[in-house]
């Protein structure tokens, strides 16, 4: 079934529908998400990380683009600590905050509203994966190396 027009108002319609007992007809829900199953109380915790971080850096700072290893290394920092029974800092609602921002990130990046680069995580689970990751480490170690001898060239060491 094609979308609904109305003047300069466009709803998209997928032609399957939900008949309630009432007869009132609804499109399909299946594959727009489940909002109503989200948790409020753990959501309002990761809302104020994300309000702390605005007063702290700025709004939306975070979609300017960090590589996702920032977003799991934090994440996963936070989950062993809240894991740990620190609570010296909201530990779980941190750990979801760079855990979101890590899905959202590699969908802006795959929508090409941010480098490919910053999908920088390793797939080690595959032989291509591995065979890409180690070329990764290959060419960072010469990357150093270069940057090494050159450091010691300017400071006058052989």
């Amino acid at each position: 079934m094609p979308d609904i027009s109305n003047g300069d108002m466009t709803i998209k319609d997928s032609g399957a529908r939900r008949v309630f007992a009432s007869g009132a007809h609804r499109d399909r829900a299946v594959g727009k998400g489940a909002f109503h199953l989200l948790p409020y109380n753990a959501l309002l915790e990761v809302a104020k990380v994300f309000e702390t971080g605005a007063l702290k850096y700025s709004s939306n700072n975070w979609k300017l683009g960090m590589p996702v290893s920032e977003y799991l290394n934090s994440g996963l920092r936070h989950g062993m600590k809240a894991a740990a029974g620190w609570n010296d800092e909201p530990h779980m609602a941190q750990a979801a905050w760079n855990f979101l921002c890590a899905i959202e990130t590699l969908w802006m990046v795959r929508q090409g509203l941010l480098p490919a680069d910053l999908d920088d995580v390793q797939n080690w689970l595959t032989a291509e994966g591995v065979e890409k990751a180690f070329a990764a480490i290959r060419l960072e170690n010469e990357r150093r190396r270069a940057e090494t001898a050159a450091d010691a060239t300017a400071a006058g060491r052989p």
